[in-house]
């Protein structure tokens, strides 16, 4: 059997897993930025005279708050090591295995038990059909 990883990856394939990428990106960005409802941004000094706001209200405003770049940037690196450590992705993977294997098991017996009641339920008519054979037997007597 040929395994996955033993299936050579031509570079046109390449190519067009990348352009596939890339297009379903693309169609799934609808970017449509609306601050200000359908109307124009007011940052503008013109924009901002227009609406009737006063310049010097930013003046003292606080500062906004940056991003958490330390925390993307860790958690980046932690998506990294664990895509590219397959050693880790095992390990992951017997953890959420172990995580849900109660789970797997209640569907198993819960198939199991189906199973069971259906076969009882083809043994019940069958037994219930021998038992009107050989009612009608005795009556034909």
């Amino acid at each position: 059997g040929d395994s996955v990883a033993s299936i050579p990856i031509r570079m046109p394939h390449c190519y067009l897993l990348v352009l596939a990428c890339v297009v379903c990106g693309t169609a799934a960005l609808d970017a449509k930025w609306t601050p200000n409802g359908e109307g124009p941004a007011p940052f503008s000094q013109k924009a901002r005279e227009q609406m009737g706001i006063d310049p010097t209200s930013f003046a003292g405003a606080a500062p906004v708050a940056g991003g958490s770049s330390l925390r993307l940037g860790a958690g980046a690196l932690a998506v990294l090591y664990v895509t590219h450590n397959w050693n880790a992705v095992l390990a992951l993977q017997a953890f959420v295995l172990k995580l849900i294997e109660p789970l797997l098991n209640a569907l198993r017996s819960a198939k199991e038990g189906k199973q069971r009641a259906a076969v009882a339920a083809a043994a019940e008519q069958a037994r219930l059909a021998r038992v009107a054979r050989m009612k009608a037997k005795q009556e034909e007597r």
